[in-house]
């Protein structure tokens, strides 16, 4: 028997061409939109799971720092969806804690009821800017701030009243970027519905023994006396990971899960192990109940200013230089509706460039390279996408179920079909890695493959076998594409 350079067993295996071609176009026609999810491959037990993802903080606009766990989370709910699972979409708002003392001790210095109807989002975040500033140079604002968060915890009836003002307000801006996004969320939860919780659970630790003082500080002790994780501070307030802990509690009494995601970028590395730690010494969880979906940062999203770059003006940005293209490209296909087209090919793009790299990679944001018709792009993948169903319109036929596999024997019809069999195993390895890049690649490399088959494979023209043959490879690629295209968060486009 053949072996390896090591010695070992080689085994290889030979498939017949005819009957795998037959057998892998067919389950794509058969199963359509569910094509690549119904494999035996996937775990047929369903699991609870719940995904916490975007989770920006209010009073704030959308800017482009939360761009990464709002795709890398939807692209992670949508396949665990799409492979049976039963996913709970949960956005996760910072709506509560010291920065919102500091926006109502801003909005009582700098605050317009009038600019607040214009451009609410907007006036919120320059109150938050200026009162930022001031309490850098001014400790007294900072105190006033902190006397003011302990006072909302406290019940506060007025500062609940503006706390809830400004929460409608951020919620009513999110809502029409995750609509262009084409993101969707089961359940909107915040910090501030741990505030009492947490207060609870601490008292009932300390009545156990389990906390310890530093500094005034309630703590819990980790691994030894010296790894301290801090619960509440000097003044009772209670803090991110008291609170995150209480959540924690909530969720497994209301959704009963089997897994908790928490997609949220490699700073909060060490936040998420002490969170987790914490949680299995108290026996909230079992250590494979929680993970942290880490990933790394967008660089050259800033001004020259150092200005943070709201989502809305990059899609903005994205869906003006689209336009310019389609309406300088001679071969567009495109007679109205330029304005959504232009929108869904520059969040394709945006959704490409951000994902097309494994997660937890940092990289740096390009408008050339994003934009791209060729290359590795979602533009690339769209021009593919309508190529494809350009050549069904075009055929003048219908798809058939049953072809002549001998006619599809050329190396480009053959490395497309096997690319298209491939896409099972794709998702199988995305799921196990929670890892989008997978996708992305697949995706990439199907377009060149069937890109490269229809330069040299025509269908228009040719022999009845030969056209019928063809036209099913063409449409099977085509499905995989879209499938593909969806999980990512990306409508396909069928003119462009």
């Amino acid at each position: 028997m053949p072996r390896d350079k090591s010695g070992a067993l080689k085994f290889v295996f030979h498939l017949k061409r005819e009957p795998f071609i037959n057998a892998v176009l067919n389950e794509v026609r058969t199963q359509g939109q569910q094509y690549g999810t119904l494999s035996e491959i996937h775990a047929r037990t369903a699991e609870k799971v719940v995904v916490e993802f975007s989770s920006p903080n209010i009073a704030k606009p959308f800017h482009a720092g939360h761009i990464r766990s709002t795709l890398i989370g939807n692209f992670v709910a949508n396949l665990l969806h799409a492979l049976g699972h039963q996913v709970t979409r949960l956005n996760y708002l910072g709506d509560w804690g010291t920065q919102f003392g500091l926006l109502a001790e801003g909005f009582q210095l700098y605050g317009s009821e009038e600019e607040l109807l214009k451009q609410p989002i907007d006036h919120l975040f320059d109150v938050y800017v200026r009162i930022n500033k001031e309490a850098s140079s001014n400790k007294d604002v900072h105190e006033r701030a902190k006397a003011a968060f302990n006072n909302l915890e406290n019940g506060d009836k007025a500062l609940l009243r503006l706390w809830h003002k400004f929460r409608v307000i951020s919620i009513n801006e999110y809502e029409d970027i995750y609509r262009r996004l084409g993101v969707r969320f089961d359940q909107y939860d915040g910090e501030s519905m741990y505030a009492k919780s947490a207060r609870e659970m601490i008292e009932a630790l300390q009545k156990t023994g389990a906390l310890c003082l530093k500094d005034g500080a309630l703590c819990m002790p980790l691994d030894n006396e010296d790894n301290l994780s801090v619960l509440a501070k000097s003044d009772g307030s209670t803090v991110y990971l008291s609170r995150d802990l209480a959540a924690i509690y909530d969720r497994k009494d209301r959704f009963k899960f089997d897994r908790l995601l928490y997609v949220v970028e490699n700073g909060q590395h060490h936040h998420f192990s002490q969170l987790f730690q914490v949680a299995k010494n108290l026996k909230f969880l079992g250590p494979s109940e929680l993970e942290h979906v880490k990933f790394g940062r967008v660089h050259g999203m800033s001004t020259r200013e150092g200005k943070v770059v709201l989502l809305r003006d990059i899609l903005a940005e994205a869906k003006s230089r689209m336009l310019q293209q389609m309406h300088a490209a001679p071969t567009t296909k495109i007679e109205n509706d330029y304005e959504s087209v232009a929108d869904t090919l520059g969040i394709s793009a945006l959704i490409v460039q951000d994902l097309k790299d494994r997660r937890v990679r940092d990289y740096t944001f390009d408008w050339s390279k994003m934009l791209a018709s060729k290359g590795d792009t979602g533009v690339y993948m769209q021009y593919t996408h309508a190529r494809l169903c350009s050549i069904e319109k075009a055929a003048g036929m219908a798809v058939s179920s049953t072809v002549c596999a001998d006619c599809l024997l050329e190396p480009e019809a053959v490395h497309l079909v096997q690319q298209t069999a491939r896409f099972d195993e794709v998702l199988y390895r995305a799921s196990q890695q929670l890892e989008p890049s997978t996708v992305v690649q697949y995706l990439l490399r199907l377009s060149r493959l069937a890109n490269s088959a229809n330069n040299r494979l025509k269908v228009k023209g040719e022999a009845e076998a030969v056209a019928c043959a063809r036209l099913l490879m063409f449409q099977s690629a085509r499905q995989t594409l879209a499938n593909g295209l969806r999980l990512l968060g990306i409508p396909p486009l069928e003119k462009m």
